[in-house]
């Protein structure tokens, strides 16, 4: 399945719609969202979370 990349377009629609405090696009961030508790080997940073 191919996805489109997050553009600032999206997220500033997503800013506005959820509040720009719940949009996290900074590294740091999505540093925590690129991986889940599993102990699998798959891990991917997201665009935005």
């Amino acid at each position: 399945m191919n996805y489109n990349r997050v553009t600032s377009d999206i997220v500033a629609l997503l800013k506005n719609i959820v509040g720009a405090t719940n949009v996290l696009i900074d590294k740091d961030s999505l540093t925590q969202y690129s991986h889940d508790e599993n102990p699998s080997h798959f891990k991917a940073l997201p665009e935005a979370s």
